[in-house]
């Protein structure tokens, strides 16, 4: 079969043959297959709190893990981390946290921020933005970029850096996550992950679930001075010397020999 353009110049035709049907369809497959795929830079980000903590408790070790899960061909080369975000409270896992799930001042994010040893971000120190006045949401930027972590690998965590900081829970959640016991909240976070081998960039997001328990009030024992426990011995003293006189009045009289 021959594909033949009808050219119209001077009021004459000409027909020229312009290709085979199938040279243009070979062609089309060399150029389909030939164009490089690249599969997407896959990151996994997990805020880690307590199952279970109480408000009024402080200085609660946490932590955010962030790992490297790329696949082919991204999987050769490492990952660049920035914009780390986290929102200690939320009503849902929607990062960012909206408006209407706020829930703002249950937790107080506190350093020292520092990436846990044996990670991609061993040793590094991260300050904390103040949180956001709406949503709570707090940023960690490293002191001295970048953070890097390496190609995923079964043999160390250097693909992984962990981030670890301590909260104090201030209150119970307004906005119960779960219509289970207790009151719940979320921890909606996300951080952008830049290719170090192709010109591709990721937005991930992740998030965990906590319950908050209301204040347990610990009444303490009092502190017994000297002055504490002479009273004590004192009236322990009285309550014996009462106990005989009672006795001693209520003893049966022995009669007299006439």
């Amino acid at each position: 079969m021959m594909m033949t353009l009808i050219s119209a110049t001077a009021g004459c035709r000409s027909a020229r043959p312009v290709a085979n049907a199938g040279f243009w369809l070979a062609a089309f497959f060399v150029l389909a297959v030939s164009v490089p795929a690249y599969a997407g830079i896959g990151i996994g980000i997990a805020p880690t709190y307590p199952s279970v903590v109480n408000a009024g408790d402080t200085n609660v070790p946490v932590n955010l893990t962030i790992t490297n899960t790329s696949t082919p061909p991204e999987n050769g080369g490492s990952i660049t981390l920035s914009n780390i975000r986290h929102t200690p409270s939320c009503k849902s896992d929607t990062f960012p946290c909206l408006v209407a799930d706020a829930d703002p001042a249950v937790f107080q994010v506190l350093g020292p921020a520092t990436g846990a040893a044996g990670t991609g971000c061993a040793g590094k120190n991260f300050n904390i933005s103040s949180p956001d006045p709406t949503t709570g949401e707090v940023m960690f930027t490293a002191t001295v970029p970048p953070v890097q972590i390496q190609a995923p690998n079964a043999t160390d965590n250097l693909d992984t850096c962990v981030i670890n900081f301590f909260v104090n829970v201030l209150k119970v959640p307004t906005k119960d996550a779960l219509p289970t016991a207790g009151v719940q909240t979320k921890q909606p976070s996300g951080v952008h992950a830049q290719s170090d081998i192709v010109t591709a960039s990721s937005d991930p997001t992740g998030s965990g679930l906590v319950t908050v328990m209301p204040q347990i009030i610990r009444i303490p024992s009092p502190a017994l001075g000297g002055w504490s426990l002479m009273l004590v011995a004192l009236l322990l003293l009285g309550v014996g010397v009462a106990r005989r006189s009672r006795k001693a009045a209520t003893a049966p009289t022995s009669p007299l020999a006439g």
